[in-house]
């Protein structure tokens, strides 16, 4: 925290920046006055400090340290370059370890870094492919772990048993058109391959924006 110091009758402000503790003799003299100016100088000294918009040379333009510190920015600017983002770093480690990781275990962390931004709305892109029985179940246990949570989840999925057994509404796409939809519960294989193909098996809805 700033303070406020006198030497030889001049108010001095006492402060840190930048890891350094910097002591700046003013032109003020030592009087009430004076030390309410610059009580309140501080404290906006400080507030330019914590939001990281302060300029020493603004403050103390004939200081020997100003040439100091505008190096440090320097190097700080210069390291920060160079630093890449949470989010860049993160993605470039998921790639690498992507080599090492079998298929379930890619799936289910490419599961969980979705849900790293808490989505009200999780679409799930054939989540199980390319994974083997007991990894296809792990993953189901997840989805309907999701659903108790509230979580609204959309399932694209080519496999008929999975379309079915995970969803509660389904609707079938052809030539990107909405070709039937259909209810967990009035849905069969046969019904949704005939709406895949373009036959009119099912109640067939075209969703407006």
């Amino acid at each position: 925290m700033a303070s406020i110091r006198e030497r030889n009758g001049r108010l001095i402000a006492d402060f840190r920046y930048m890891g350094t503790r910097c002591r700046e003799t003013t032109s003020l003299e030592d009087n009430a006055y004076n030390r309410r100016v610059l009580k309140k100088r501080l404290e906006q000294l400080e507030a330019e400090i914590t939001l990281g918009t302060f300029e020493y040379e603004k403050y103390f333009p004939k200081s020997k340290k100003i040439d100091d510190f505008k190096e440090k920015r320097s190097q700080q600017i210069a390291v920060q370059t160079q630093v890449p983002l949470f989010k860049d770093f993160t993605a470039l480690w998921f790639k690498q370890k992507q080599i090492e990781w079998r298929g379930s275990y890619q799936q289910k962390v490419a599961i969980a870094r979705g849900l790293m931004t808490r989505p009200k709305v999780l679409i799930l892109d054939e989540p199980t492919r390319g994974v083997d029985v007991g990894a296809k179940k792990e993953i189901y246990q997840l989805i309907n772990q999701f659903k108790k949570e509230g979580l609204s989840i959309i399932l694209v999925s080519s496999e008929m048993p999975e379309v079915i057994g995970m969803s509660d509404r389904i609707l079938v796409m052809h030539e990107g058109h909405i070709s039937g939809e259909f209810s967990a519960k009035e849905a069969t294989q046969e019904a949704l391959m005939a709406a895949a193909v373009g036959k009119n098996y099912g109640s067939v809805q075209e969703l407006t924006a």
